[in-house]
Order: C-alpha cells, then structure tokens, then sequence
C-alpha cells in the first residue's frame, strides 16, 4: 500500500509498507516535470500571444488593400455593398445579392473580372492575378 502526501511548501514525500526511497525520487521527477511541461504551456501562449496580433495586423492590411481596389475599381457601378448604383444597372450591373450572381463560383467570378461583361471592362492587364482572386473572394464576402 502506497501513500503520497503532498504539503503546500512543496515538499514530496511519500512511504510504503517497505519505506522504498525510490518511489519518492519518482514523485520528486514526477512533480518537477509537472512543473516544466506547464512553463512550457505559458511559454506557448506567451509566443502565441506575440505572433497572432502580427498575423491579424498583415491580414487585415491585406482585407484593406482589397477593399480600396473595390472602392476605386468597382463601387462606381456595384455600390458600396454590392448592391449596384443607379448609373450601374443602367449598364447592366447586377447587385451581388441576385440569385444568378450568388450561384457563380469563384473561378466564374475571376473569369468575369478578367475578361469583362458586356459593359463591364476587363482587368486582365490592369489587375495582377492575386489581387483578381482576392477581388472574387471579397465579392463572395458580399454576396
């Protein structure tokens, strides 16, 4: 029969039937790797704690920069919300909200802003082809 004691000053001690000194070494090892792996835990959320503002400041630079593409290229005719201005649907700009834009993809959508529309230009050359696909995915955000 095995009894373990743990007092808070954080001294281990443990007895058997036998007084075997061993099984105290063990809970001595035991409680100090205890120790260790929860540093270990606090030095992971400290490093993510670092690294995850980083990432969320580079992806929302990256959503800006989509964003005022969208405001210089496109909100002229789709509207601010994708829904389309007056001159816009004049010349056939449909809202993003129509049930036929809502069911195009994205490789429909990147093909359509590369090649155009009926009065819709082309970006193709205007356009690299990241920001063509980041454009697409932001039009799905709307959508």
């Amino acid at each position: 029969m095995c009894k373990r004691r743990q007092p808070a000053a954080g001294i281990v001690r443990s007895t058997t039937a036998i007084g075997d000194p061993r099984i105290t070494l063990f809970v001595v090892i035991r409680r100090r790797h205890d120790t260790v792996r929860d540093m270990r835990g606090y030095q992971r959320t400290f490093i993510a704690g670092l690294i995850l503002p980083l990432l969320a400041i580079t992806a929302f630079g990256a959503d800006q920069a989509v964003v005022d593409l969208y405001k210089s290229r496109c909100q002229g005719c789709h509207g601010a919300g994708g829904k389309g201005t007056i001159a816009g649907r004049k010349w056939g700009a449909m809202p993003f909200q129509d049930p036929e834009v809502r069911r195009m993809s994205l490789p429909d959508l990147v093909k359509i802003i590369k090649d155009g529309k009926n009065k819709m230009p082309r970006y193709n050359g205007k356009l690299t082809d990241d920001q063509i696909k980041e454009m697409a995915k932001y039009i799905n955000e709307l959508k």
